[in-house]
């Protein structure tokens, strides 16, 4: 049985993600464990909270490294919320804290006169890629965001008073803005994807 490994950063409630693949039939682990995490088949980085503390939990469970090497290596890791935002350099959420940096950009908050935090179903639709799942809708919580999406990804958008990226993939990473395991059917044929 092929299992899924949700890394334990104690800045998540990991709850729902573990219930979302436990219901595709799934060997669900939680680890902070750097082997396991790095040779899991799936690897799921979650993330609720500021921008610092996330990186903070990630170094002091060094952490930083295996994740950097398991994208790297195109192991099948998804990430999100913060954890896609992890991903890149900079936030202007923790001014001077360096993220993972797989990507480069920084995370900027949503420049809008709409109420932050971002609590909401989004309506998102593919800009490229994602011909699985063209258009739907998303459960998204969150103030900042990635306005330009790695290059050569497949790219989902969403707009909340400013065009931002939802979600984008790149070869067997799968890295969503939006909270997948709550978004309902678009949420589960974007997870089936990503099994795939």
């Amino acid at each position: 049985m092929k299992s899924v490994t949700i890394i334990e950063t104690n800045i998540a409630n990991i709850a729902s993600v573990r219930a979302a693949f436990e219901r595709f039939g799934l060997n669900v682990l939680q680890s902070s464990d750097p082997k396991i995490i790095l040779d899991s088949d799936y690897v799921v980085l979650p993330g609720v909270g500021t921008f610092g503390a996330g990186i903070e939990a990630l170094n002091s469970a060094k952490l930083t490294d295996i994740i950097r090497q398991r994208i790297s290596d195109n192991k099948p890791t998804l990430a999100i919320c913060l954890g896609m935002q992890l991903l890149f350099e900079t936030c202007e959420e923790s001014p001077g804290v360096k993220g993972l940096g797989i990507f480069n950009g920084s995370i900027k908050k949503l420049n809008t006169s709409l109420p932050l935090p971002h609590l909401s179903w989004q309506p998102v639709k593919a800009d490229q890629g994602f011909s699985e799942s063209p258009r739907g809708w998303a459960y998204f919580a969150h103030s900042y965001a990635v306005t330009d999406a790695p290059t050569d990804s497949e790219v989902l958008t969403a707009n909340y008073g400013q065009s931002f990226v939802a979600a984008f993939r790149k070869s067997k990473l799968l890295a969503c803005q939006f909270h997948p395991e709550l978004s309902g059917q678009f949420g589960k044929t974007l997870l089936q994807g990503w099994l795939s």
